[in-house]
């Protein structure tokens, strides 16, 4: 995308700053950069086509990011980055909502960093050494307070910076088979929908069995375990949501019927769903 005098109008939303005409043409333009709580009426956020490229470390809690319908739980200590011209949803855990610090650019830069880092489709960075990163997103937030002349060329800069820093941190992560990272690509992408270990082995060419040995040796549980783990988080946080009834709750996660969903919800949380909403929504 090219701004043009049209565009330029859609960068003065609210939280973002005016875009200098002499700005337009550049490969980086710092538009936000803050620390913020998710409070109780900013939990669940959706974006469609997002045209900027966000970073985020969460500093405390925990919660999920869906970058087009693929899910991501992040906790305290992840790095996150929201690709631009997709798709975004994140809310938060009620009980361990978010504290994080992020930045929002615009620019081509961005995007080719990323691809010199072969990072283009590494969005989430789980693990990352607090001392190491938030002195950047620290750094970052200074630098758009003061407003300088210079902004763009030192925020391009830490941005850099911070590419680098994740290059890094992926290549100490937990390193999974083509195959594993394909099977948990497909759960992740499918959490909404119905489906068997047939439809991944049909879709990657692998047999049931070698999936199911596979995803265990290298993860430690079997892709139902990996499957009902991922939905049972998702439904935490819908429970919070009144107006969903905890039958429709079951219905979207694909779970049999609304007993199928209470029983596995139970036996992992220890308590029933309809309880696990008490305490979310108390009685006023």
């Amino acid at each position: 995308m090219k701004f043009t005098d049209r565009t330029i109008q859609s960068l003065t939303i609210p939280c973002m700053r005016k875009v200098r005409i002499g700005e337009i043409d550049q490969p980086f333009i710092l538009l936000n950069a803050n620390r913020t709580r998710l409070s109780d009426y900013k939990r669940n956020i959706v974006r469609e086509n997002y045209p900027f490229y966000t970073f985020e470390l969460v500093e405390e809690g925990k919660g999920v990011v869906e970058i087009d319908n693929v899910a991501y739980e992040v906790k305290a200590g992840d790095v996150y980055f929201l690709p631009a011209l997709h798709t975004h949803h994140l809310y938060t855990f009620h009980d361990t909502p978010w504290i994080k610090s992020y930045f929002v650019t615009y620019g081509k830069l961005v995007e080719n960093l990323l691809a010199s880092y072969g990072l283009s489709a590494a969005f989430h960075f789980p693990g990352c050494d607090r001392e190491v990163f938030l002195p950047i997103y620290s750094e970052m937030i200074e630098l758009f307070q003061a407003n300088a002349p210079d902004l763009n060329e030192k925020g391009a800069l830490l941005t850099h910076r911070l590419i680098s820093l994740l290059a890094q941190q992926r290549l100490r992560a937990p390193r999974f088979s083509i195959p594993v990272l394909e099977i948990k690509y497909y759960i992740d992408r499918n959490l909404y929908q119905h489906f068997r270990l047939k439809d991944i082995s049909k879709a990657l060419g692998i047999s049931v069995r070698h999936i199911i040995h596979l995803f265990k040796t290298e993860t430690g549980q079997t892709p139902y375990d990996y499957l009902i783990e991922k939905r049972i988080r998702l439904s935490e946080n819908l429970l919070a949501n009144p107006a969903m009834t905890i039958s429709e709750i079951a219905a979207l996660l694909n779970f049999t019927d609304q007993y199928h969903f209470s029983r596995i919800f139970k036996a992992r949380n220890g308590i029933a769903p309809s309880v696990y909403r008490k305490k979310l929504v108390p009685k006023s």
